[in-house]
């Protein structure tokens, strides 16, 4: 296998001895969660059909999937009946703070966006890790003008600060144990190890100005909120135009646009709101 550097996409995947206990682990996360256990949340960036359940995170509630906060981790009951699931965490050695399963049905996609914003967790280094369980060619994750398929023989590591979607065409449901993790001796030795390969790795093309007239004449909605943009074509056409562009890297208007499309959320707490007014000021 070579190793290629495909800058600007910041992924890899490295093999691990644990990864042995991966079959195992698909039986479990694939019989022992009920049906009425996956959540589905974070409806403003999907199109509908991804669900997540928790194994790890701040609260001991499968239910509570919203990551909230770099807190101290407390494991699901649920994991004492998955013994290779829980076998495999240990093995690992790495400091998860939160653990989830992810299921993506045919036909779902998941918008871009950027994760590691929320009070607590932004000024940590910290990385996310994915095992696929159940995948196809037609499940990918989109980043930087590239879309990469993480094939189910090894563990992928991503930076989700940066701008990325996924999308899963057809086949089967998409399943992903997905392990969130603070810098670490062992984080760092993973690192060193992984590779990024042109087999799982794809430019995009560019979008035509049709395309691109199209998606900016979708995202106008007269009837849409102030934080939608949607009476503002242009910044909308520029905004599709700079994230639809191969090599795509995340600028200050991205930062810019997701700061104000949350600080106009009224719905946050007083205290949320005043750090993304003082995160605003400063990308401005």
């Amino acid at each position: 296998m070579t190793t290629v550097t495909i800058a600007p996409v910041d992924a890899g995947c490295v093999i691990h001895p644990a990864l042995r206990l991966a079959e195992r682990v698909l039986h479990e996360c694939s019989t022992i969660p009920g049906p009425d256990q996956w959540v589905t949340s974070y409806g403003d960036y999907q199109s509908g059909g991804w669900q997540t359940l928790s194994l790890i995170n701040a609260t001991g509630d499968p239910a509570d999937v919203t990551i909230s906060g770099n807190t101290a981790p407390v494991r699901i009951s649920l994991l004492q009946r998955m013994p290779a699931t829980t076998a495999l965490l240990d093995e690992l050695g790495l400091d998860v703070w939160w653990a989830r399963l992810a299921m993506m049905q045919p036909d779902s996609y998941l918008w871009e966006h950027r994760d590691y914003t929320e009070p607590g967790i932004a000024n940590h280094e910290q990385y996310r890790l994915h095992l696929p369980l159940i995948t196809s060619k037609a499940a990918y994750f989109v980043t930087a003008g590239h879309a990469l398929h993480m094939t189910a023989d090894g563990l992928w590591r991503i930076n989700p600060t940066t701008a990325h979607g996924a999308v899963n065409l057809s086949g089967p449901p998409r399943l992903h144990l997905i392990l969130d993790c603070r810098d670490s001796p062992v984080l760092d030795q993973f690192r060193a190890a992984e590779v990024l390969t042109q087999t799982s790795l794809r430019p995009l093309p560019p979008a035509t100005p049709e395309e691109l007239d199209q998606a900016a004449r979708d995202a106008v909605d007269p009837s849409s909120k102030p934080s939608d943009f949607g009476q503002d074509r242009p910044l909308e056409l520029w905004i599709i135009q700079t994230k639809t562009t191969p090599g795509f890297t995340e600028t200050g208007i991205d930062k810019l646009e997701n700061s104000i499309r949350r600080l106009l959320d009224l719905s946050q707490p007083l205290d949320t709101l005043g750090v993304l007014y003082n995160e605003l000021r400063t990308t401005s």
